[in-house]
């Protein structure tokens, strides 16, 4: 059989053991490198997704303090109003 190009094709399990083990051993190379080089990248994604936890958390910190200094505000702005004689607060 032959390929677009003219070249003879053989699948593998119709040739020696010994062409198709050295097959498998470059895929094995190949699979390794791959690895040793996105290895990095993958400490990065993780570093990331430990980052947004932390920032998750802040965000559920931040709310509720948030919440207390608008009010605490308020009521510093409403007893200043009160306390300089001006009874109506939103005028």
């Amino acid at each position: 059989m032959q390929d677009d190009y003219g070249n003879a094709v053989r699948y593998p399990g119709t040739g020696d053991i010994a062409a198709l083990a050295e097959r498998v051993e470059r895929v094995e190379e190949t699979t390794k490198r791959i690895e040793e080089n996105t290895s990095d990248l993958i400490e990065v994604l993780a570093a990331a997704k430990g980052a947004f936890k932390t920032l998750e958390v802040l965000g559920k910190i931040a709310r509720p303090i948030v919440w207390i200094g608008t009010v605490g505000s308020f009521v510093v702005y409403a007893w200043a109003r009160f306390k300089s004689g001006i009874g109506d607060l939103f005028n």
